[in-house]
């Protein structure tokens, strides 16, 4: 089954604001993963946060797998999107 994804709203706008062919490979790369978060998404240590890497690009996502949703808290590039 197919998880729920969910966008916060720093997300959405680093989504609109990168250049559109990243912005792109970064929206399929999230819903190809919808279909099994955790084959694709890394827990980070020390944290309940997950990483979807993308590139140079990292996506950082709270998984409710009871609940079956992904939601997408930030993202941007791998040199700062940890800070």
């Amino acid at each position: 089954m197919t998880y729920e994804v969910k966008y916060s709203q720093e997300a959405l706008s680093i989504i609109e604001r990168v250049d559109r062919p990243v912005g792109r490979r970064i929206a399929v790369r999230i819903s190809q993963s919808a279909a099994d978060p955790l084959h694709f998404f890394k827990r980070l240590a020390g944290s309940e946060l997950y990483k979807l890497r993308v590139g140079d690009w990292r996506v950082l996502a709270l998984i409710d797998q009871t609940g079956k949703k992904v939601f997408i808290t930030a993202m941007g590039h791998r040199k700062n999107v940890y800070d």
